[in-house]
């Protein structure tokens, strides 16, 4: 029996990494918002397909639940309304705009403007073809940000502040745009690496860095934890400024706030309101030289032993229970190991 139960756990777990590695979006939410006349069929069906061959739940939204015919022929019937996604939107880890003639109605949609800033600052992914970037332009999102649109739509981009590039495909942190219904497997594509990245929605990290920071680290730790999803905040042991190793100064507040996590790249004491604790870089030697790695499990580092710390020689990002040690060049390891964090 026990040889039975054993062999159902090792199912058990094996189905969970296969449905990671083969289902990179289980359990992940998107709505695609279409036009009630002239959605361009492509644009919705193949991004689609690809998104709930990955596992995610899709939800097809419309200004009105009636049946929607798309530029070729097909239909679609929503699942809901515009006016219920913005009352749900903090159900869905992304937002994806069809496009087609008929996405010229939400050109100036307030609802819909507010469903895609309220989809991005809450951490979701915002995706629009063909000439549904207009939308995301018009909503604000796209200002001074590299993007892409029909070509016929070039101008209507550049008018909002956006850097039209004319590629297929644009990425720029959580906001994805493509030009048309040729770039549709490549769109897809795009959202579900994306979304997959998505670990951190809803979470309140704080950065804690001090004089003579290293702004690369911090500019890429930064993006890493955008792309997660997390809401992050830059502080310091108090408000003010921060002078960085190259002279430059950053404002910075308190790290006494209130966060669900603190990722330190120095002042290692600084109070803050969390369990969760990363240190990254030089942070290590300060937090142990603090005692605060004392009994834990870290990375490999110098002297670590020497501060009563258990090192994992190879690895360059590992937690133990709440406290993650992370190298600089591991720092796309990070959101992983503060996900499990949080779910302990």
């Amino acid at each position: 029996m026990m040889r039975s139960a054993m062999l159902t756990l090792a199912g058990v777990i094996c189905l969970a990494l296969w449905a990671q590695q083969n289902k990179p979006l289980s359990g992940k939410k998107v709505a695609m918002v279409i036009a009630q006349n002239g959605f361009r069929d492509e644009e919705l069906f193949v991004p689609k397909k690809a998104l709930l061959e990955a596992g995610a739940k899709v939800d097809v939204v419309s200004s009105a639940t009636t049946i929607c015919k798309g530029m070729l022929g097909r239909t679609a019937k929503p699942d809901i309304n515009t006016e219920t996604l913005l009352k749900k939107i903090e159900d869905y880890d992304a937002v994806v705009f069809v496009g087609g003639v008929g996405a010229k109605q939400y050109f100036n949609d307030k609802t819909v403007h507010k469903i895609a800033r309220t989809a991005y600052k809450q951490g979701s992914v915002v995706g629009a073809i063909c000439l549904a970037p207009v939308i995301l332009a018009n909503a604000g999102l796209l200002k001074g940000r590299k993007a892409t649109v029909w070509h016929g739509a070039a101008d209507m981009l550049k008018k909002q502040g956006a850097d039209y590039t004319g590629n297929a495909v644009e990425k720029v942190a959580r906001i994805i745009t493509a030009n048309g219904p040729k770039a549709a497997h490549r769109f897809a594509k795009t959202l579900i690496a994306a979304i997959a990245k998505i670990r951190l929605r809803g979470k309140r990290v704080a950065v804690i860095v001090e004089n003579g920071f290293n702004e690369e680290v911090l500019e890429k730790l930064q993006a890493v934890l955008d792309e997660a999803g997390a809401e992050v905040t830059l502080c310091g042991a108090r408000s003010g400024t921060v002078k960085s190793s190259t002279g430059n100064r950053v404002r910075v507040k308190s790290a006494s706030r209130r966060a669900d996590a603190a990722v330190f790249l120095g002042a290692v004491t600084a109070k803050v309101k969390t369990k969760v604790r990363a240190y990254v870089g030089n942070a290590i030697t300060e937090a142990l030289k603090a005692g605060l790695l004392k009994g834990k499990t870290i990375i490999g580092w110098r002297n670590a032993e020497k501060y009563g710390a258990k090192v994992t020689e190879g690895a360059k990002c590992v937690r133990d229970d709440k406290t993650i040690t992370c190298a600089e060049d591991a720092l796309d390891e990070l959101p992983e190991e503060l996900a499990a964090a949080f779910s302990e």
